[in-house]
C-alpha cells in the first residue's frame, strides 16, 4: 500500500520569526512510524531557512513552482537542480492560481513536472476545474483534458501508479 502524504502549501504568507514558530511547533510532532508523510511547500526566499529548521525532523521540504528549462537565461525563475540543492524532495506545479494568474498551460505543466523528476524531486501535480467549470458539470472533461495534456510531455512509465 503506498503511504498518502499531507501537503501544506504556504502560499505567499510566512516570515522568518513566524516560520521558525510554526515549525518548531509542529515538526517535532509528526510521527516518523506514521502511514502518513508531511511536506510543507514554502516561498522561494524561505526554502533555505525551514530546511535548516526541519532538520531531524519527518518532515519534508517542498517548493511552490518550478521553471521548465533545465538551466538558462530565465530573470527571475528557479531550476529543479536549484530546488534540490537547497533541500527540496518536492515541487509543486500546475496549481490552479499559476494556471489562472500566469496563463500556464498543461503542456508546460508537463515539462516541469518532467524536469523536476529529471533531478529527482518529485512533482506535486495539480488538476481541477474552475467554479464555472463545475458548475457547467464539465468537471470530468476538464480534469481528463488537462491529465491528456500533462502526460504529452511525461514519457510512460516514468509515473508510479
Amino acid at each position: 500500500m503506498r503511504r498518502p502524504i499531507v501537503v501544506g502549501n504556504w502560499k505567499m504568507h510566512g516570515d522568518f520569526g513566524s516560520n521558525e514558530r510554526l515549525i518548531s511547533e509542529f515538526a517535532t510532532e509528526v510521527d516518523r512510524e506514521s502511514n502518513v508523510g508531511c511536506v510543507v511547500c514554502v516561498p522561494f526566499p524561505y526554502l533555505e531557512q525551514v530546511n535548516v529548521l526541519l532538520d531531524g525532523s519527518n518532515v519534508l521540504l517542498g517548493a511552490q513552482n518550478v521553471n521548465h528549462n533545465l538551466n538558462g537565461a530565465h530573470t527571475g525563475e528557479v531550476s529543479a537542480e536549484m530546488l534540490r540543492e537547497v533541500g527540496c524532495s518536492f515541487v509543486i506545479v500546475g496549481h490552479s492560481e499559476r494556471r489562472r494568474d500566469n496563463f500556464e498551460d498543461d503542456q508546460t505543466i508537463g515539462k516541469k513536472a518532467k524536469i523536476a523528476m529529471e533531478v529527482g524531486l518529485t512533482p506535486i501535480i495539480c488538476v481541477g476545474e474552475s467554479l464555472t467549470e463545475r458548475e457547467e458539470g464539465r468537471t470530468e472533461d476538464v480534469i481528463a483534458m488537462q491529465i491528456h495534456g500533462l502526460a504529452s510531455g511525461i514519457e510512460t512509465g516514468t509515473i508510479d501508479k
